[in-house]
């Protein structure tokens, strides 16, 4: 049985969002309201600087002859990646019936992913 867990947000409520991401070709897509463990990990680890990192910045199609390859330009960004990995480890985590604790730090550990291990 899936548990269904995220707050449902209205676009009255916009001033509490956060953030809206997703993952194309899936069900995850989702608001995420302001002062939730995304948001405030966020800001206590600086994560804004991951926005201007691009990751997949080109999606290639590389067909039998590769001089007639396809590049389809992404947006996907290292902040989007970092974002969707801590909401996929959120779902597997609730899925699994984890205790709220235990979600939270699988959520904190996905996000902090992207920071040196050394300062």
């Amino acid at each position: 049985m899936l548990v269904e867990h995220r707050p449902v947000i209205s676009c009255e409520e916009e001033d509490d969002v956060f953030l809206k991401e997703n993952l194309p070709y899936s069900d995850l897509n989702r608001w995420i309201p302001d002062n939730s463990i995304y948001s405030e990990t966020f800001r206590l680890l600086g994560l804004a600087r991951l926005h201007h990192i691009k990751s997949l910045s080109y999606v290639t199609y590389i067909g039998s002859r590769p001089e007639e390859s396809l590049y389809i330009p992404y947006t996907h960004t290292r902040l989007d990646h970092t974002m969707v990995v801590a909401m996929v480890m959120e779902d597997i985590l609730r899925n699994n019936c984890f205790p709220e604790k235990d979600v939270d730090t699988g959520i904190v550990a996905a996000l902090a992913k992207p920071i040196p291990k050394r300062l």
